[in-house]
């Protein structure tokens, strides 16, 4: 919008010159901080509008005040760096050389627009020297509407940040291991850019097989199988020291395995977890509970398999109680019991469990 002052001068109207309305400019926030430079000297020719640039000044302000009475002027209007974000008003006068009386007042809007806000990709785990780039596109784009921005890559920094030239076959690119990729992801709207890196490793596939695997007591890491090349087994993602294959298995501990094939090992990593195989009794009464314990009276004993008989010894070994059942679940009445510690041999399916308990 152009504002347009009459000048009265001794109640005679003088017209200002014909002034053109300048245009909204955008520039890029590369920094996303909200703030950049404009060149406001884009708008020169619109503001004269046909106007001899030989005859007339035009000149950019901050506030309307200065543009009115001409102070203040934008000493380097090609490099100005706006002090409001994302908007501000820029007030550009023209002025008639030799009549300061004669001019004209129009303003418009800067607008700092930020940069596209993408995620950094992971690095690229590749199994040959022909990798496809655009794999992480989803994952570089986050929440932004891929239909709003073209992805391009680059093999510098510099040929991402000019937009030249680019890897023309993205889908198909020849690598080299460690070799970095940069990403270009341009806003189609604005022209507003990121860029990001991406480092290509060159690797062995990870081993396969049985991610759960059981093992007997007192047994190694020899035990456990993975399928591959040259097996290394390692206790975590990120240890770099192999384990020695003497070292004695954990219950449900998790351990991880490479492979190298012509040399390269695997940065992948087979990840098998170790369970101990149940004895028969451990089988059998795995999800045993009793309660309470210590006991006044009643003592409830529950079992997913059926148990068949409970005895009861005192610490003479003397049977005190028995009793056949078939339940899962049962209650021992031993409120007739002298208080002190007993032992409670429970049976079920012909294997015994022996617990501990206190009379009260």
């Amino acid at each position: 919008m152009k504002k347009l002052l009459l000048l009265l001068l001794g109640g005679i109207a003088y017209a200002q010159p014909n002034m053109g309305n300048p245009n909204d400019l955008s520039a890029c926030d590369t920094n996303s901080d909200g703030y950049t430079v404009f060149d406001l000297t884009l708008n020169d020719v619109i503001i004269l509008n046909g106007l001899n640039s030989n005859d007339y000044t035009v000149s950019y302000h901050q506030t309307s005040e200065d543009a009115d009475i001409g102070t203040n002027a934008i000493s380097q209007p090609m490099y100005y760096t706006n002090l409001a974000t994302p908007l501000q008003n820029i007030y550009a006068r023209l002025t008639e050389n030799g009549d300061s009386s004669n001019y004209a007042v129009a303003y418009f809007t800067i607008n700092a627009v930020p940069a596209p806000l993408i995620n950094t990709p992971e690095d690229l785990i590749a199994y040959s020297n022909t990798v496809d780039l655009t794999v992480n596109n989803a994952q570089i784009l986050g929440d932004l509407n891929s239909e709003e921005y073209n992805i391009t890559f680059y093999t510098t920094e510099a040929s991402a940040s000019v937009g030249a030239p680019q890897i023309s076959t993205p889908e198909t690119y020849n690598t080299l291991n460690g070799e970095t990729v940069w990403i270009r992801v341009e806003s189609i709207e604005t022209g507003c850019f990121s860029v990001a890196s991406m480092v290509i490793y060159i690797t062995s596939p990870a081993p396969t097989g049985v991610n759960e695997q059981y093992f007997n007591e007192g047994e190694t890491l020899s035990v456990l199988e993975a399928e591959g090349e040259n097996i290394q087994w390692y206790e975590s993602t990120e240890s770099d020291t192999p384990l020695p294959l003497t070292t004695p298995l954990v219950d449900n501990t998790t351990y991880y395995a490479t492979q190298t094939v012509d040399g390269m090992e695997s940065m992948e990593r087979f990840a098998v977890t170790a369970h101990i195989t149940l004895g028969l009794e451990e089988q059998l009464f795995q999800s045993l509970t009793y309660y309470p314990n210590p006991v006044s009276n009643i003592l409830t004993l529950s079992n997913t398999n059926t148990i068949s008989n409970v005895e009861v010894y005192n610490l003479l070994g003397q049977k005190v109680f028995a009793n056949n059942f078939s339940n899962t679940e049962i209650q021992v009445d031993l409120s007739n019991l002298e208080t002190g510690i007993y032992m409670v041999k429970i049976s079920s399916q012909e294997t015994q469990k022996t617990i501990r308990i206190q009379k009260q």
